[in-house]
């Protein structure tokens, strides 16, 4: 059986929990078909958590493995919102392909140009789909001009829709000039039905040929040699294409009225790679790249995703090269520890399938193995992978306890920083506060919620704030001793250096010649400079420290003196070397009616936004601006006064700036 491992990335609110749910259903994995936010009591398959249910969102990546005309399909449905988006980089990172889902009526939005440059960074193949047919204003044809103006794809729709808006009821195949309704419980018989062939059908299909042709050389000289060419001619070539990332195929539909979801399942198995398509690098000891080779048996898995869940803890596994199974002992690259694979599950939207073993390609569920995300399993070589780019958490809450036990809250906390690289914990040593950052108000919120939920804790958070930072703008010395007696073994260090900004160079460098500071010390005066870092009200970024001399008592000096003393060189020199405080700025990108421009832009220059970019079809414009986070809290509101409702925004970390 051939292997297909998916995802659906979209804007938030384009239907990609709906569509997950149909593709369960018409592949046998559910009896009926349940939708989001629970309005049938249920609530969809892929959103199993009760958070997901009553929010009517997706808060983390779900998984389920299908079966469609011979293949095996592993789906991961990724979040829409900007606050989840590592959600979407964690399953990029160990995905084949995905599926670009775009609403008729939305078309390209906000947050589908970040999905699909998070695609672009990690190579993946994509087809389109444009759901949501059925809607009044739906326009597909205007969708895929989007496509190729706003994200710059060579892309043509292989189907037409049948009727839009409220006769929206079937598709066009423009290859094989079929028309197909969906019939029976949820469009589950796929109908052949008679259209009229007219001039917008045969434009579209020109289109459709001189799109994939530019593309591909050998469909081109085929068409020059007058051919026709054959189905299995004209799949081969659309294959070829998409796995070159050189076109996009577009598809139509309505998954909420399941019109058009067999196709796009067919487009899957037919179009999209298999793990043995894939050039898949990783580095080995040295720092060279490894081409990873899909016949070797020798294992390489990596750790994309690990969870705390009632069954305990869980890792997300991706197999690159050879297989994995119960009992084997592999060896994990970061911690330099053998790890023997216990319990191996499938992921099933929140059930568990246990098996034995899996091949190449595979995704699963390892329990019982100490794993952190990043991590790589291998049987042979050492390997590693390429770290993902981490968003920045950029917005700041203090965190009161209101009832509960406060040493189950830092556990619980400790376990949420583990799972979300994007969820950072901080005391605020000046007021005693326990701070949370993370990427947006939305993200903290629902953490809250889950430590009610999921601990019992119940805790109030402050109002939100901005995670500014601290760098450096010149070169300090410092030459700091730290001297105590206190009757017994006293406390000595001293170490002298300068701190400056750092560039691209490593955060600190021990030059110390002639063993006036035992090499024995340089780990505790590392150790104790990157804990200061981010022990004041903001944190220190971009800092060097260099350790050139110093002095050392052979009785009263220790690992601890030398990381005190480490702290208090830095708060030495700190002002000497010119520091400055940083303040996020977001990638803010804008959406509206056409006649809304005027108004839209002036909601960003009233908050110290720079505006990078606009363009308008005539019928909405697209705005790209730079605006400082501190101004955006409450800003979404009165752009949809001032745009009458049509104004939405997608907003992602751009970089720290000075303020």
């Amino acid at each position: 059986m051939t292997l297909r491992n998916i995802g659906i990335s979209a804007h938030i609110d384009s239907g990609k929990t709906t569509l997950a749910e149909r593709i369960l259903f018409l592949t046998g994995r559910v009896r009926a078909i349940h939708e989001v936010r629970g309005r049938d009591g249920v609530g969809a398959r892929m959103d199993h958590d009760p958070i997901e249910t009553r929010r009517g969102i997706s808060i983390e990546s779900a998984a389920v493995t299908v079966a469609w005309d011979g293949a095996q399909i592993n789906v991961i449905d990724t979040p829409g919102h900007v606050d989840f988006t590592i959600e979407v980089e964690r399953a990029l990172a160990v995905l084949d392909g995905a599926i670009l889902l775009l609403s008729a009526t939305g078309g390209v939005q906000a947050q589908t140009r970040t999905v699909d440059r998070q695609m672009d960074r990690h190579g993946v193949p994509r087809i389109a789909f444009v759901n949501k047919c059925d809607l009044p204003g739906a326009d597909p044809v205007h969708v895929v001009a989007q496509m190729r103006e706003a994200l710059g794809h060579n892309a043509a729709l292989v189907q037409l829709p049948i009727g839009l808006g409220a006769g929206h009821r079937g598709v066009v195949d423009l290859w094989t000039r079929q028309g197909w309704a969906f019939t029976g419980p949820g469009g589950r018989d796929r109908v052949h039905i008679d259209i009229d062939w007219t001039d917008t059908h045969e434009a579209a299909r020109e289109a459709l040929l001189d799109a994939v042709s530019l593309a591909d050389g050998a469909l081109t000289e085929l068409l020059l040699d007058g051919r026709t060419p054959s189905h299995a001619e004209w799949n081969a070539a659309l294959r070829r294409t998409v796995l070159a990332r050189a076109f996009v195929p577009v598809l139509v539909g309505s998954a909420a009225r399941n019109i058009g979801v067999q196709p796009l399942l067919d487009a899957v198995v037919a179009w999209l790679p298999a793990p043995a398509d894939r050039r898949v690098t990783a580095r080995d000891a040295e720092g060279a790249d490894v081409v990873l080779d899909p016949a070797d048996p020798a294992t390489v898995a990596y750790t994309f995703k690990v969870q705390e869940t009632e069954h305990g803890a869980v890792s997300w596994v991706r197999v690159f090269q050879g297989g994995l199974e119960r009992g084997q002992t592999l060896r994990n690259t970061r911690s330099r520890r053998d790890v023997r694979i216990g319990r191996l599950v499938r992921l099933d939207a929140g059930e568990l399938q246990t098996v034995e073993s899996v091949g190449n390609g595979e995704i699963v569920a390892v329990f019982g193995a100490d794993l952190a995300f990043g991590d790589t399993l291998c049987a042979g070589e050492p390997l590693s992978f390429e770290g993902l780019e981490i968003p920045e958490p950029v917005v700041e809450v203090a965190v009161e306890l209101v009832s509960g036990d406060r040493d189950r809250l830092g556990r619980a906390l400790q376990r949420f920083t583990r799972q979300d690289p994007t969820v950072r914990v901080r005391m605020d040593e000046a007021t005693g506060e326990l701070r949370l950052r993370g990427m947006g108000e939305l993200q903290l919120e629902i953490l809250a919620e889950r430590l009610q939920s999921e601990s019992g804790l119940r805790v109030a958070l402050g109002a939100p704030a901005v995670a500014y930072r601290r760098t450096l703008t010149r070169r300090a010395r410092f030459d700091t001793k730290l001297k105590k007696q206190t009757g017994g073994p006293g406390q000595y260090a001293r170490i002298t250096g300068f701190i400056e900004p750092r560039g691209e160079l490593a955060p600190f460098a021990w030059e110390v010649v002639g063993g006036a500071v035992p090499s024995e010390y340089a780990s505790a005066v590392e150790k104790g400079f990157l804990a200061a870092l981010d022990a004041g009200e903001t944190e220190l970024v971009g800092v060097r420290m260099v350790v050139d001399g110093g002095d050392h008592h052979p009785n009263d000096s220790s690992d601890r003196a030398f990381a005190r003393v480490a702290r208090m060189a830095l708060l030495e020199a700190l002002d000497a070397a010119g520091p400055v405080v940083l303040e996020p700025i977001m990638a803010v990108d804008v959406e509206a009616d056409a006649d809304s421009q005027g108004a839209a832009i002036r909601t960003l220059l009233s908050r110290r936004g720079v505006v990078t970019d606009a363009a308008s079809d005539g019928r909405t414009v697209r705005i790209a601006a730079e605006v400082p986070l501190a101004e955006l809290f409450g800003w979404t509101a009165a752009l949809r006064s001032a745009t009458g409702g049509s104004g939405t925004a997608s907003v992602t970390f751009r970089e720290y700036r000075p303020v």
